[in-house]
């Protein structure tokens, strides 16, 4: 079984990572939302693993991003936090299986089997019985229970607020410094058969901040922008600075 793991918890990757191993699966890992998606275009996996809550984007977002390209992947989510809504939201996506922390590595790897239909014997039994995760110099064990990592300052996020105004129409002018919103939303760039997988961090009615998730991929200075949701809007590079782009919408 070929699995993609798609997590940003420093303590949970290494442990599944090894534990699939172990079980005779081979397994790859990012962080970071977009390029699971570009990694799922590129190769052929038997399952993806995504936590609820990722750097760039939200789980469901890659799911609705991977229904987007047409990629049929199964998909299992995990999240530390329990809310009542997602597991229903990432069912009405086709997520295959929900589980919320802590789980078993023996457990993860039995419901990956299941809806890759793989058949497998997990992890070997001769492995160590589930008890506390260990710290980095014991090394992961195999039956280990998963928990995530103690509680960490929770990084700044934009403020809740009313969804942002509709992508403009050819012609909608605005006066240059009115306010942005927050939107941090998945897109991505066309352009031609191109496809760059990007993310809308503020928009205004004039035009907004991109970022592309390669720093190192090249940005046409005219493109379509395809939101996760929303109309597609035609967009001109204004500045570019690293990883991140202004555009004007025309």
């Amino acid at each position: 079984m070929h699995v993609l793991l798609v997590e940003d918890d420093e303590v949970l990757t290494p442990i599944v990572e090894a534990a699939l191993r172990e079980a005779g699966h081979t397994c790859e890992t990012t962080e970071q939302g977009a390029q699971a998606v570009a990694l799922a275009k590129q190769n052929r996996y038997d399952v993806m693993v995504v936590d609820a809550d990722l750097p760039d984007m939200e789980g469901c977002q890659v799911v609705r991003l991977l229904k987007v390209e047409g990629i049929d992947i199964p998909v299992v989510m995990q999240s530390g936090v329990m809310d009542l809504n997602l597991p229903f939201v990432a069912a009405s996506l086709g997520v295959k299986k929900f589980l919320t922390k802590p789980f078993s590595a023996r457990e993860l790897i039995g419901h990956m089997e299941a809806v890759a239909g793989t058949p497998g014997q997990g992890v070997p039994d001769a492995a160590p019985a589930p008890g506390p995760v260990p710290g980095p110099a014991a090394g992961p064990a195999a039956g280990a229970r998963v928990a995530p990592p103690p509680a960490q300052p929770a990084p700044p996020q934009p403020a809740p607020g009313p969804r942002p105004a509709p992508m403009p129409a050819a012609g909608n002018i605005e006066r240059r410094g009115a306010a942005r919103a927050k939107v941090y939303q998945a897109a991505l760039i066309l352009d031609g058969d191109r496809q760059i997988p990007c993310v809308i961090l503020d928009r205004s009615e004039r035009g907004g901040a991109l970022r592309i998730t390669d720093p190192d991929q090249p940005c046409p200075t005219l493109f379509t922008l395809k939101p996760l949701d929303g109309p597609e809007c035609r967009c001109e590079v204004r500045w570019r600075r690293g990883d991140r782009i202004g555009v004007e919408f025309r």
